[in-house]
């Protein structure tokens, strides 16, 4: 939503901008509108910075969606979820990202392994994200997961790392930073919990 608006936003700047002028030359006579022109200049101009900086705040919002979050509780309640030991999906990547990324796109998915580190929001001021929990790497992959709802990491902050849990998300996709592969599963829900 938040890119389409940045993509239009040109467009309806002056789509408006034609309008003000339009109406300002219909009141104006001609010698007027040189000096009203330059003043209502400014209106496009104010509307365009303020859609740039609603979308911007848009785009820096907590990712949350409730239908999802529902998704995974069916998931976990009626034993839906794939089973995968992290080993397994990350030879997957390691072998063709490609073709792993295929594989799970949208699917609910069921792993065990050892919490490397458990991030929350006030971690990584001024950007406020999702909290999130990355199991141990193995051959430069690892596996995030993020959770919508904020008060389920932070109570494991401190107490969990390095124990072994299992997490059930949604398969989002992967990401490759300075050559490692990064599995982002998201509307997380940790089982037992």
């Amino acid at each position: 939503m938040g890119v389409l608006i940045i993509i239009l936003s040109p467009f309806i700047v002056i789509f408006i901008y034609n309008n003000i002028i339009g109406i300002i030359n219909k009141k104006n006579n001609e010698s007027k509108k040189e000096i009203k022109i330059n003043k209502y200049l400014l209106i496009p101009i104010v509307l365009f910075i303020l859609i740039i900086l609603i979308t911007h705040i848009i785009m820096e919002l907590p990712y949350s969606n409730e239908y999802e979050r529902l998704i995974i509780k069916n998931a976990i309640e009626n034993n839906e979820a794939i089973e995968i030991l992290p080993d397994d999906i990350i030879n997957q990547f390691i072998n063709d990202p490609v073709e792993a990324d295929d594989l799970y796109k949208g699917k609910i998915l069921q792993i065990t392994g050892i919490i490397d580190y458990i991030g929350i929001p006030k971690d990584n001021p001024p950007k406020i994200d999702n909290s999130y929990i990355k199991f141990t790497e193995k051959n430069n992959v690892g596996i995030i997961f993020y959770f919508t709802n904020n008060k389920i990491v932070p109570n494991l902050k401190g107490k969990k790392e390095n124990e072994i849990i299992t997490i059930v998300g949604k398969y989002r996709d992967y990401m490759i930073i300075k050559n490692e592969i990064y599995i982002v599963l998201g509307d997380c829900e940790i089982l037992g919990s």
